[in-house]
Parts: C-alpha cells; structure tokens; sequence
C-alpha cells in the first residue's frame, strides 16, 4: 500500500465511529509519512492518532490502543527532539506519555528509546537542563544493554555521542560512535547497507565534524552521500550534503559550499526536515555574497529564521547564521538573532562557545563593544577549555578585530597570534584570510 493510499484511508477511518480501526489506519499512515520521509505529515498522522487512542484509553481500551498510543509517542519524540517537526514542549509531553504506556506494558524496548528522545529533548533545551538530558540519554542506553536490546542499544548509544560532542567531549564522541560502526559492519551492515549502518554514518561524520576533524568528515561524508543515494534515504542525503557543505565553506571554497548546500536545502524542504534547513541555507546566503551572485538573500534568511523559529534540534545548524544576517546586511535581524541566542542559553559547552562567538560578532558589528567583549572573551575561555580549535580561531579573530577598534586587554595581548596556527593547520581558509587582512592593515598601520 502506497503512504497516499494509507493516508486516504487514515482519512476515512478517523472519520467513523469505529475508533480502534481509526487509530490502527492512523498509526499506519504515520509510519508510512516517515518513512517516505514527509516529517510534517507524520507528525499530523501521529498526533490525531495519540489523541484518539487516549480517548479510547479513557473509555476503557485493551493493550493493543495502549500499544498504538506508544508507538504513535515514540514518533512524535523521535521527529521533535531529530528533524523539528514538532515543538519540544509537545515531544517532550509525549516522550513522557510513552515513558508511562511503555512502562505499564513492559516494554523495555520501547522504554529505553523514549528514555533517549526525552533525554535528547532535555538536552536541546537550557544550559541547567544539559546534564539531566545527558543521564536519561545514557541510562537508555544501560537498559537496552542489560534487555538484550541489541540494535536499539547501537540507536541510542551514536545519539549520546552527539550529545557528546555538544558538550566538547570529543575523544568519548568519537570513540561511542566508531565502536557502533565497527559492529554494525562487522555484521555485515556496510555489504547491506542497511539503514541503520547509513543513518550512524551521518552521525559519526557530524561528530568528526564537530570535532575539527575536517578532513576525516569530509571523506566519510562523501562516502556516505553515496550510500545514501544508493539506499535511498533522504534525510542522510541531506546531512551528507550539509556536512560537506560545511567543510568546503570553512575553507572558502564558496561555488561548492554553494553547490551541497542548496542541494541540502532542496531535500531538507521536500521531507520538512525544519532543523535542517538553517545550516545550508546561512552557507548558501554567504557563499553567494562571496561570490558576488545576485539574489535569493531574502529567501535563505527566511529559512534560517523558519528553522531557529521552529527546528530546534540536536541537528545544531545555528553556527553560521550569524554570518548570514550580517552578509545580506539585515542588521534588525542580527540583533534579534543574538538575542535570541541569549535567551535560549543552549546546552552543552560547544553549543554555548558557537553561540557565544555569534554574540560577539553581531555586536562587534553593531558597534557595542562592551558586549562584544564580553561574548567572546567567554567564546574564547570556553572553546579553550573543551579544544573547540574552529570556534577559538574565530572568537580569536573577532577578538583581534575588537581590539583594532578599541582596547580590550580581557581578551590578551595576541589573540591573532593565537588564532593563525589553528587556521593553518585546519585549513580554515575562510578565516585565515580574514586573519591576514587583519594582520596586513595591523602592519600597515605600525609603518605609517
């Protein structure tokens, strides 16, 4: 059955008072819309399901409308907390909801992947939430270990990774997220490629990624494109195209930046993957004012405010929107952007030194040097403190520009110097060309 003949059908059953067929076609067409993935519809599907099966719960329903309720939760978490398809405070309502039907029915299964997605949602959330979200997180990944969950256990464990990372727990990132891979091909997944060995390739190459393993992300990513072509699976289309997206534009090579993220853009539009959208659509905005092409400025800035607005997620495209607003020369929207960076007060210390360093640099652009100060000496002591090299050669560089146009001795007396060797050794060519230009008018200026 097709997912628009289930839908139709979905449709017509919710329609009639027969409530367990509604929910049972319901549940059906839900899965059927993920797995096409049409995420927004999947959460429509789901969501009219959950609250029917509650209904009927609440007139008395048997195990299999308790089951259906589980399930259609699950979901609805798992499509909050990854792709932002559903608001946090409704997935984390409805991870809760499951954590309670899963546990009436002694599904440890099931159990162990809400307690993952509500520690995923809680992690998204604010800074003082950040380490109860880490412990639900890895007790999922305890109790599908000890159930004898095998594979849920391998799904939950490359999620914790990502928390990891956020965190700026690299070596432990990488490490959970290399031991997933090497069992799943040591079983053979690579040969199949299987959707759960595509989708932890994805994220094992966003760890590396955010680890400023540069050049270890850009080969795997490119291998995984393949496979997600071959597969197919959208969503890891997507995040293979941004992660390359990302590293070509770290190292201005803006035509490709510009190529993988509107591909990224197209596919992160068709399946509403929202969180997916900010990250391609900021690279492709200053790839184009690199460039010099006309246009279309307004339409990625759109997106980037759509995703921020609606996606939040563990996806963590946010880093270079920024940049964006600052490209188009949207300067209102910069200055709601950091404050709405201030507001959010995200979770995990990398999380906190990218939105830092945004802060810095809006407000270093807006002339309000006393809080561009402050944001980037904070930039720089957390990215410092957790071996964050990207984000401290660009709160570095920001720094160094501050000091240009007024004295900031918090910051030290050579933050240029500090951020030159990182952009050389990663080759962060967009940056070390700002750093250069820096240093030649510094010179320049010391002749005159």
């Amino acid at each position: 059955m097709t997912a628009e003949r289930s839908a139709l059908l979905a449709h017509h059953f919710s329609r009639s008072d027969n409530r367990p067929k509604a929910i049972a076609a319901l549940l059906r067409a839900g899965r059927d819309a993920e797995q096409l993935p049409a995420y927004r519809t999947a959460v429509d599907l789901m969501r009219r399901c959950w609250e029917l099966a509650e209904t009927e719960l609440a007139a008395g329903g048997d195990d299999a409308i308790r089951r259906a309720a589980l399930q259609a939760t699950i979901t609805l978490a798992r499509i909050g907390g990854l792709f932002g398809a559903y608001s946090l405070a409704e997935a984390a309502r409805a991870a809760a909801r499951g954590r309670e039907l899963a546990e009436a029915l002694g599904d440890t299964n099931s159990l162990a992947q809400l307690l993952y997605f509500h520690g995923e949602i809680t992690v998204i959330g604010d800074q003082d939430d950040f380490a109860r979200g880490l412990a639900l997180a890895e007790e999922s990944v305890a109790l599908a270990e000890r159930a004898g969950h095998a594979t849920t256990a391998m799904s939950v464990a490359r999620g914790v990774a990502v928390i990891y990372a956020l965190d700026g727990r690299f070596v432990e990132a990488r490490q959970s997220c290399a031991r997933v891979l090497q069992t799943l091909e040591a079983a053979g997944h690579r040969e199949a490629a299987s959707d759960l060995y595509v989708s932890t390739r994805w994220v094992h190459d966003n760890v590396l990624y955010l680890s400023d393993a540069l050049d270890e992300a850009f080969a795997s990513a490119t291998e995984t494109y393949a496979f997600a072509k071959r597969a197919p699976n959208r969503t890891v289309h997507c995040g293979a195209a941004t992660t390359l997206a990302q590293v070509h534009f770290m190292r201005a090579e803006y035509r490709d930046a510009l190529r993988w993220a509107d591909e990224a853009l197209e596919i992160a539009e068709s399946i509403t993957n929202v969180a997916g959208l900010s990250g391609p659509a900021a690279i492709a905005a200053v790839s184009r004012a690199e460039l010099g092409l006309p246009g279309d400025g307004e339409r990625y800035l759109a997106l980037i405010d759509q995703s921020l607005s609606g996606g939040e997620s563990m996806q963590s495209n946010f880093r270079f929107a920024a940049e964006a607003y600052l490209a188009v020369g949207d300067q209102a929207r910069a200055e709601r952007y950091a404050e709405q960076l201030r507001a959010t007060r995200r979770g995990g210390r990398l999380r906190e030194a990218f939105a830092s360093a945004s802060i810095g640099e809006i407000m270093l652009r807006r002339g309000r040097f006393a809080e561009s100060e402050r944001a980037i000496g904070h930039a720089i002591a957390v990215a410092e403190a957790i071996g964050a090299r990207s984000v401290l050669a660009a709160a570095c560089i920001s720094g160094a520009e501050l000091a240009e146009a007024c004295n900031v001795p918090s910051l030290g007396t050579k933050p240029l110097e500090r951020a030159l060797p990182i952009c050389r050794e990663l080759r962060l060519t967009r940056l070390l060309a700002r750093a250069e230009r820096l240093r030649a008018g510094t010179a320049a200026a010391a002749q005159a």
